[in-house]
């Protein structure tokens, strides 16, 4: 109970003793012994009040604290012996890369794809497939047929000046050499040499590698 509340109680039960004393004329004995039975009630009612306050309050249990646990991670200790010792590293010795084999003079070619076509004059025409027409040229009728020819080394074509080659056109009353050349690879027009052929017929060119062995063919047919 708050103070006040004691206070008020008590001032009240002096306050009838005094009333009792002046309007009743009774005794100071009677007067104490009034105020006397008064606080007394007063006691019993406070306690009253206490047990029901105490009665009508719920008992509040306190709630288990937390286990508190030790967070911090364990920390190991490594000794040096340990520690695995990385393996040592043996140098190993350098290979340079082997030459383009498109150039190297060492290179053998395993094929020849030849090219006929007509040159750069054009006396004759080309009439068809791989077929060509002989034209008024000079006092008679003639074709210029030139050539070309591609070396090879698998699927790559093989440039630089380190091969052997002989061309040579054969046909009808026909056998000529065309120049010889070192180079592998000559695109078509290139040699200087040109076939002046007269009689209509099949003709073949033959193009040879002396290094490699490796041949060449290609046949045309000449019409009048």
């Amino acid at each position: 109970m708050p103070f006040w509340f004691h206070f008020l109680m008590f001032a009240s039960v002096v306050l009838v003793g005094i009333l009792v004393n002046r309007f009743t004329g009774a005794s100071s004995v009677r007067v104490v012994g009034y105020t006397l039975v008064g606080l007394l009630l007063l006691v019993l009612v406070q306690a009253g009040l206490a047990m029901l306050q105490q009665r009508d309050t719920p008992a509040t249990q306190s709630a288990p604290s937390p286990a508190v646990t030790d967070a911090s991670p364990a920390t190991t200790t490594t000794s040096p012996s340990d520690i695995p010792t990385p393996p040592t590293s043996v140098p190993q010795p350098v290979v340079a890369d082997p030459a383009d084999p498109t150039s190297s003079p060492t290179v053998l070619l395993d094929s020849l794809r030849v090219e006929v076509g007509l040159s750069k004059v054009s006396v004759g025409r080309r009439v068809g497939d791989e077929e060509y027409q002989l034209s008024e040229w000079g006092p008679g009728r003639e074709v210029h047929l030139s050539y070309g020819w591609e070396g090879r080394a698998g699927v790559a074509k093989v440039e630089g000046e380190f091969c052997a080659i002989v061309p040579r056109m054969t046909g009808p009353g026909y056998d000529e050499l065309g120049d010889r050349s070192a180079a592998c690879s000559a695109r078509l027009g290139s040699p200087d040499t040109v076939f002046s052929l007269t009689k209509p017929g099949a003709y073949t060119l033959t193009v040879t590698d002396g290094k490699s062995k490796v041949i060449g063919r290609k046949t045309v047919t000449v019409v009048p």
